[in-house]
């Protein structure tokens, strides 16, 4: 279990939380009514120490002192605005579906205690990777003298207080990369593993616990390690598969029929923004894997800061994604925002496959200028039919790449979830910053390019 304590400069009001009412009797209250002082409580309110009581809404406690407790389940993040409040305290959050909760639970705790005590907010929890990691994992950063590069759960683990240096060299002079730094600088994660809870549980708990966990749930469970375990699964068990389909290819030809595919963001005003991805897929370079199989021939990505937008156009030096896919079409774009056509430069590009939600506005110029072909694949039933074959393409070997590390890392990044079927398999983000649009790319681009007869 995971409990972050986040601590603020903020009286009289405290939360108590859980993902659900019913989840919150049966476990929060329930300790809670074992060592809540009663006698300090109202007469009116100490029937509610009796094991037998249990509430069916949310409630109050109120104490001698003239303060009192809030319990309540969170159905929505909404029920939680209002109050100005001394502290809260959220029990198994991972329960919860998205970070709306922090975000409304930072903004109330804000009001400091009676002898000047600082608000804070806790949770309790066990460590999986999802919002909770974005907050409360290690921060994303690189060393400057040894040029070591820390990400994911590689990152480096951040407490309130304490140096921050790199893990491999000792230095502390870093190029932090995170844009929860300073929230995670202001908080403490204190990790209690099973056996340190022994006392409180029969002898041997922890062994006996472990006998019915695969190691990976044992890391989480029992140590409380950032991971997956049952609640998500990674798009790629074993990333082993993507290293095996590496492969050295041959230069693209001009002539080669290759399809473009883009997965695009412009940015976010307040958190980590998506990428833009465009990446290039032909059919495989040999002629006795043609049929079946695809190649990754090039793939490129921005990411706007946080609060920036993406430049899609860019300049001559520093192009953006439009500017690589004109050029790429052959055409380059003059500073007078004129197209000049350039054939020399010009690759086989048959179709531009996009997620057309960010980009109506190029895909209309460019058609208009009779640039290129544009084919939107549908994101429900299109990009599960798409994402399930690029599994089945890499568990065959069926697609070529060469080894590139930042689509390697989307790759990684990326989770499955099934629809309600379980059948019918999308690629999704295993945190809200993970970075998995390249990989997205990859999966639209791998399917149009075995549709069509190239």
């Amino acid at each position: 279990m995971v409990p972050g304590a986040h601590h603020y400069s903020a009286h009289g009001l405290f939360h108590h939380n859980s993902p659900d009412l019913p989840h919150f009797s049966r476990s929060l209250w329930k300790e809670f009514q074992r060592w809540c002082p009663w006698d300090m409580v109202v007469p009116s309110d100490r029937h509610m120490g009796d094991l037998i009581w249990d509430p069916v809404k949310p409630f109050d406690v109120v104490f001698e002192n003239n303060t009192y407790i809030h319990c309540l389940g969170v159905k929505n993040a909404g029920s939680l605005e209002g109050p100005n409040i001394n502290w809260a305290h959220f029990d198994e959050a991972r329960h919860y579906g998205d970070r709306s909760a922090i975000v409304v639970l930072d903004g109330r705790i804000r009001i400091p205690g009676p002898k000047g005590e600082p608000p804070q907010m806790w949770f309790t929890t066990t460590p999986l990777m999802h919002w909770l990691f974005d907050f409360f994992g290690p921060v994303k950063a690189v060393c400057l003298d040894c040029h070591a590069s820390w990400k994911g759960v590689d990152g480096i683990e951040v407490q309130t207080g304490e140096p921050l240096v790199c893990k491999r060299c000792g230095s502390p002079n870093l190029k932090i990369e995170d844009d929860l730094f300073h929230f995670k600088r202001d908080s403490r994660v204190v990790r209690l593993s099973t056996r340190g809870n022994e006392p409180n549980t029969m002898d041997g708990f922890a062994e006996k616990r472990g006998q019915s966990l695969t190691p990976k749930e044992g890391e989480v469970l029992l140590l409380g390690k950032w991971g997956e375990i049952s609640e998500g699964q990674p798009f790629l068990p074993y990333i082993l598969w993507w290293d095996q389909c590496r492969e050295e290819l041959p230069p693209l030809g001009r002539d080669e029929p290759l399809i473009v595919s883009m997965d695009a963001a412009t940015g976010r005003q307040f958190n980590v923004s998506d990428c833009f991805a465009l990446v290039g897929i032909t059919r495989h370079p040999d002629p006795s894997r043609a049929e079946d199989s695809v190649a990754v021939r090039f793939s490129h990505v921005w990411q706007a800061q946080t609060g920036g937008k993406i430049d899609f156009r860019g300049t001559k030096e520093e192009p953006g994604p439009e500017r690589v896919l004109l050029r790429m079409c052959g055409y380059e774009l003059e500073d007078d925002g004129s197209l000049s056509f350039h054939p020399e430069i010009r690759y086989h590009v048959i179709i531009v496959v996009v997620d057309p939600t960010e980009l109506n506005d190029m895909i209309q110029r460019l058609t208009n200028a009779n640039v290129c072909a544009f084919e939107e694949l549908g994101q429900t039933h299109e990009r599960y039919e798409a994402d399930r074959q690029l599994l089945n393409l890499i568990t065959q070997r069926r697609i070529a790449h060469d080894g590139d590390p930042e689509l390697r890392m989307h790759v990684m990044a990326a989770d499955r979830r099934l629809d309600s079927s379980d059948k019918r398999m999308r690629i999704v983000k295993r945190t809200s910053s993970s970075r998995i649009d390249l990989a997205v790319a990859v999966s639209m681009g791998s399917y149009v390019a075995l549709r069509y007869n190239l």
